[in-house]
């Protein structure tokens, strides 16, 4: 699930494109299996929820983020590698519509600053491949 920064950056994206968003009720996500089941493009968990009641599309994102100290000259550098995973499902069935992964890596000397920096790499990388994944919504 994606963090409320990126998720506000999505948003502002699509509107920017014209595409209205909602942000579904929390109950829906009750259990992280109910999650990567709509993730996975499973058709009858998305039927089961009623996603379609809320749009014809819906924008899943899963994060992960490792760090990795670095044994260079930089003694306490460290590095956060964190990927943005996002699928567009048909609400109807479930099938996934377009997906991509976004991988950045950020420095710091600290794991939220490394984790920041590659978290503003991904909102400009999201600036420039979200519109190519939503212009046929």
């Amino acid at each position: 699930r994606v963090n409320a920064e990126l998720n506000s950056h999505i948003r502002s994206i699509m509107k920017q494109y014209g595409k209205s968003s909602i942000i579904l009720p929390s109950d829906m996500m009750r259990s992280s299996q109910t999650f990567n089941q709509l993730f996975q493009g499973n058709g009858g968990e998305a039927r089961r929820i009623g996603l379609l009641s809320y749009g014809k599309y819906t924008l899943f994102g899963k994060i992960q983020t490792s760090f990795v100290q670095q044994g260079t000259q930089f003694e306490n550098l460290i590095t956060a590698d964190v990927a943005l995973d996002i699928c567009i499902i048909a609400s109807d069935g479930g099938n996934i519509e377009e997906s991509t992964t976004i991988s950045q890596k950020g420095p710091g000397f600290s794991q939220y600053e490394a984790e920041q920096a590659a978290l503003e790499r991904i909102r400009q990388e999201l600036s420039r491949q979200l519109p190519r994944l939503v212009q046929y919504l």
